[in-house]
């Protein structure tokens, strides 16, 4: 039997949106019909707290970040930029793991004189 070292690696993602591109997704979203089931009060009361909310994610995210699972502020205005960020940080995450295909944990020259000797 092979022993593997397993281990998980956590990379966290705030996802942030400004304050104008809010605001311009509500709208949107008050104004196209198939978006409208999106809409909440409370997305409207919150939105008045929004330098509260801004203090306590920057302390937060501050107070939460370590060397072995760092937060990464990703800026989210543009759906295509909040992709590719993210697919950015799994990439560099990835490559730093140096992942390997595993080994058989089965002698294949046994297996393959057992299949060439099979009907």
């Amino acid at each position: 039997m092979v022993s593997r070292v397993k281990y998980i690696i956590f990379r966290k993602c705030f996802l942030h949106i400004s304050h104008d591109e809010q605001k311009e997704r509500f709208r949107s979203r008050l104004q196209t019909a198939r978006k409208q089931w999106k809409v909440e009060e409370a997305g409207f009361t919150d939105r008045k707290l929004w330098p509260q909310f801004q203090t306590a994610y920057e302390k937060i995210l501050s107070s939460a970040s370590t060397v072995d699972a760092p937060w990464y502020i990703v800026p989210e205005d543009r759906k295509w930029y909040r992709d590719v960020g993210i697919a950015g940080i799994v990439l560099s995450t990835l490559r730093s793991m140096n992942p390997m295909t595993p080994r058989p944990e089965i002698d294949l020259r046994k297996f393959c004189l057992t299949l060439h000797s099979s009907k």
